[in-house]
């Protein structure tokens, strides 16, 4: 009787009509699922009380946070942390229910804040549901007036109801128990957003416990190329580095997974330290790893290749998504100090490079910078070679530069210290070795070289080479102990591997050489410049009897000079030796233009009868015997007039004139 007459709606009691009575029993009778009443105070505590989607812990870190009522999960379930709100509808023990809350948030890993307790909020939020159901069911149905304005009144009624639950449940959460790690806290707070933040900071706290670690934050990729681009004296020594604990944990972390074959990856160690207990930004252990690199601590492999510690795309291969799977981090072996000693020592003997870092990625930086420059001197020498002169030192410079080479190649520190260290006779064999080459290629004064200048052993060697190169071509007309003895020693320090120390000897062995030339020159011109003589002569017996010999004198004349000063400038045997041929030649030429331009003349001057064509050949005595046997009697004499008849009849055809000098 007192539900249908009367209704309480709040405060407030309220006398109610027939209609109205029929509308609160409709009401009352309406089903409400535990589970939407539930789903509703979720709403209520999450979306209108505590309404920001993650937790401030400070300005550095925001936590998102599951978020459970009772057995109700909203939104996804796979943060560090959680708030669970338990109701009266959760199931506990009543005689135990501290100790299963306690157990809970131990299982759990969540804040427990139990409004179990309280039950005035449920009513509410339960009539509020059955005035949502009668309304939605009744929306589509035409009443009457008097019941329209029931339902005007009961979704009034339905907006009370929920301010109301609001309220009751702030209340209740303002003096409700919470749970954290089997403990339940003494919060001071009562506003029920600072206690639910008071309960997450302390849940933060105790789940990332290591949080602290890392008192400088990384703010941006422009600092970590900051950090790369520091001088390892710039960096700062461990017991000033606000960010020690952080730098000591991954350190430790690679150092111990190292030891047992783990591998570690940027992915890996990012996946590590974003997570409890640590929970660090990615921007901040990137930082972490860029010095312990930057420090030599570790080493970057990618791809197989450790990467140089100056190499500024290191920023990428920590923070790129392409990159960081890939990229191995491992513990740095510490260099032993006679790998150190042997390089710094190698330094000052090949490169005259005495002021060296002390960390060994600087010293590696430098050894590799010199051994390039040496590389590139190396190949620059060697291009000399491709010509046909055969230098000393192409079996040292080609050892040299696969040495440099294998070291260039290096990118591991440890493997590069250890690997000079090995090699270092072959450093020093190429040392002693190379000085010589390059004192004779380029210009060396003062023990200094000058590598714009051609050195003057080299300068010595190619005249050499070319006075060699005279002697093969004209060997055959030098007929002279003198000169074959000189010639025998030039050859033999050219042919040496090591002929520094008596190219000094050239120069007097090439002096000898040129004035043997001169002579022997000399003598072999002197019956040639005669045979060019007399067949000029015989040229110009030929033209002296003619009427138009102006014509021809002074091309006659000029070419024979020619002939003559070619001898007199000549350097080469064979090309004395060949002048006798060629002034034959320049003289049947000239006879030949001569007696045409004779018989052209005759016949010009014959108007009798038919003109008739007369061909003129000259042809040499010298060229028609040549190649004949040596005349020692009389049948040899009349075997060579027999073989001339024969050859001259060969030639003399119909209105033919041979011209015989």
């Amino acid at each position: 009787m007192r539900q249908t007459l009367i209704q309480k709606n709040g405060e407030e009691y309220v006398f109610l009509t027939n209609d109205e009575q029929d509308v609160n029993r409709e009401i009352n009778n309406m089903p409400v699922d535990i589970g939407k009443v539930t789903h509703k105070i979720s709403e209520i505590i999450f979306d209108d009380i505590y309404n920001g989607a993650k937790f401030s812990y400070s300005r550095r870190y925001q936590f998102t946070f599951n978020k459970i009522v009772d057995d109700r999960t909203i939104g996804s379930q796979i943060n560090e942390i959680g708030v669970r709100v338990i109701t009266p509808s959760f199931e506990l023990s009543r005689d135990s229910s501290e100790a299963e809350l306690k157990l809970l948030s131990v299982r759990e890993g969540n804040v427990i804040l139990d409004i179990s307790q309280d039950y005035s909020y449920l009513d509410e939020i339960e009539n509020m549901l059955k005035i949502d159901e009668y309304l939605r069911i009744k929306s589509g149905i035409k009443s009457s007036a008097a019941v329209e304005d029931i339902k005007v009144k009961k979704s009034r009624e339905r907006g009370e109801r929920a301010k109301r639950a609001k309220f009751l449940i702030e209340g209740s959460m303002e003096k409700a128990p919470i749970y954290i790690n089997g403990s339940l806290v003494d919060i001071n707070e009562k506003n029920p957003i600072d206690r639910m933040n008071s309960g997450l900071r302390i849940l933060v706290n105790s789940k990332y416990n290591k949080l602290n670690y890392v008192e400088k934050f990384t703010n941006s990729v422009k600092e970590l190329y900051d950090i790369v681009d520091k001088k390892f004296n710039q960096m700062e020594i461990a017991d000033t580095n606000p960010n020690k604990l952080a730098v000591d944990e991954i350190q430790n972390h690679i150092q111990i997974s190292s030891s047992r074959n783990l591998q570690v990856t940027v992915k890996t160690v990012l996946a590590k330290f974003s997570n409890p207990p640590y929970g660090w930004k990615g921007l901040d252990i990137a930082a972490v790893i860029i010095e312990l690199f930057k420090k030599q601590c570790i080493k970057v492999i990618l791809n197989g290749e450790v990467i140089s510690p100056n190499d500024r795309e290191i920023v990428h291969y920590v923070t790129k998504r392409e990159y960081v799977e890939r990229t191995i981090l491992k513990i740095r072996e510490r260099v032993s100090q006679k790998y150190v000693d042997t390089v710094r020592d190698l330094s000052r003997d090949i490169f005259n490079f005495l002021s060296l870092p002390s960390d060994e990625d600087g010293i590696m930086d430098i050894f590799k910078g010199e051994c390039k420059n040496e590389l590139s001197k190396i190949n620059e020498m060697l291009v000399k070679f491709s010509s046909r002169t055969r230098y000393p030192g192409e079996e040292v410079l080609q050892l040299g530069k696969r040495l440099f080479q294998k070291i260039m190649e290096i990118t591991d520190t440890v493997e590069f210290f250890k690997r000079i260290y090995d090699l270092e006779e072959n450093f020093l064999d190429y040392e002693d070795d190379v000085d010589d080459i390059k004192a004779f290629f380029y210009k060396k004064e003062n023990g200094v070289i000058d590598f714009s200048s051609t050195g003057e052993q080299k300068i010595i060697f190619d005249r050499a080479v070319e006075k060699l190169k005279n002697y093969d071509v004209n060997k055959e007309y030098i007929i002279d102990d003198d000169m074959n003895v000189i010639m025998k020693k030039i050859r033999e320090i050219l042919k040496m591997k090591r002929p520094y120390s008596r190219i000094h000897e050239l120069p007097v062995l090439i002096e000898k050489y040129n004035d043997k030339v001169v002579v022997l020159l000399e003598e072999k011109s002197i019956p040639i410049k005669e045979f060019i003589e007399k067949c000029r002569d015989q040229v110009f017996d030929v033209l002296k009897t003619c009427s138009f010999k102006s014509i021809f004198e002074d091309k006659v004349r000029g070419e024979f000079e020619d002939l003559y000063n070619r001898v007199e400038s000549a350097d080469n045997f064979a090309v004395i030796a060949s002048m006798s041929d060629l002034a034959e030649k320049v003289k049947l030429k000239w006879v030949k233009i001569i007696v045409e331009e004779k018989v052209q003349k005759m016949q010009r001057n014959n108007d009798r009868g038919p003109e008739i064509v007369v061909k003129i050949k000259t042809l040499s005595m010298r060229e028609l015997v040549k190649g004949q046997k040596i005349i020692k009697n009389v049948q040899d004499i009349d075997e060579v007039v027999e073989f001339l008849r024969g050859k001259l009849k060969e030639e003399l055809k119909d209105n033919t004139i041979i011209n015989l000098i």
